[in-house]
């Protein structure tokens, strides 16, 4: 893991990853609010600007291998009035590491 230097910008850097975690998950105003943190949207996204590639860099590199037993499920799903077919691939530990959307 390569190491991210928070100094400079007035909150600590727990504080600072969590706040990019929630901008690039859900919609930071209402969990900012939530977890009691007094912290600009703005400023947030000038995080996710300049934190976001190491931080995710950071992540990858921790992230475990996929298993080698993946099995393919079917669903039938609507996009824009048509029936397309998406074919989501699942390990033995019920991630998805990738999936297919076919018309046929």
């Amino acid at each position: 893991m390569g190491n991210i230097s928070f100094a400079r910008h007035g909150f600590t850097p727990n504080i600072i990853r969590h706040a990019v975690g929630l901008y690039t998950q859900f919609t930071l105003s209402y969990r900012v609010a939530e977890q009691g943190l007094d912290i600009s949207y703005e400023s947030a996204r000038h995080w996710v600007i300049k934190f976001g590639a190491p931080i995710d860099r950071n992540l990858r590199g921790v992230r475990p291998t996929p298993s080698n037993f993946w099995h393919l499920d079917e669903m039938v799903i609507v996009i824009r009035g048509r029936h397309r077919w998406l074919w989501p691939a699942v390990d033995n530990e019920g991630k998805v590491p990738n999936f297919l959307v076919q018309s046929r």
